[in-house]
């Protein structure tokens, strides 16, 4: 499934970047007719007349290509506000916010810090929590969640 999914990812996202959208994430169910879920942000927000033309333009190069055959359910839409943090991009665009961070331990253990979103570059994300200030690489971080 993750094979076909980053195949989707490589026809698509030149679609969605050339329309001045930004694809957040991209899932993909199973079944009889596999469902095809995108979602994408961009500064002043996501309309409908947004989603559909997204929609369009990826169902047409996805049919061309013939790689899901002829049936399956495509969805676009905005990520909202709960929508997970995952690239540099969205750490990068909510500097200042406060977050909880989801990540592997150098034990490979799943671990949770909370605290305020002081940077993130190419090599990671730093955040604040009472004064202490502590940095996660990207190969450690699983997501984010924005605290509200």
């Amino acid at each position: 499934m993750e094979e076909k999914r980053l195949e989707i990812l490589k026809i698509i996202k030149p679609i969605i970047e050339a329309g001045g959208y930004e694809l957040v994430d991209l899932t993909l169910g199973s079944g009889k007719k596999p469902i095809i879920r995108i979602f994408i942000y961009r500064p002043e927000g996501i309309t409908i007349d947004d989603c559909v033309v997204v929609s369009k333009a990826v169902q047409f190069e996805l049919d061309s290509l013939g790689h899901l055959g002829r049936y399956y359910k495509l969805e676009v839409s905005s990520p909202g506000l709960d929508r997970p943090l995952m690239t540099e991009r969205d750490f990068a665009r909510n500097v200042g916010e406060e977050v909880r961070l989801f990540y592997k331990n150098e034990n490979g253990d799943n671990e949770e810090f909370e605290g305020k979103i002081i940077s993130s570059d190419k090599r990671g994300v730093k955040l604040e929590f009472e004064g202490e200030e502590k940095f996660f690489l990207w190969d450690s971080i699983l997501r984010g969640k924005l605290i509200y």
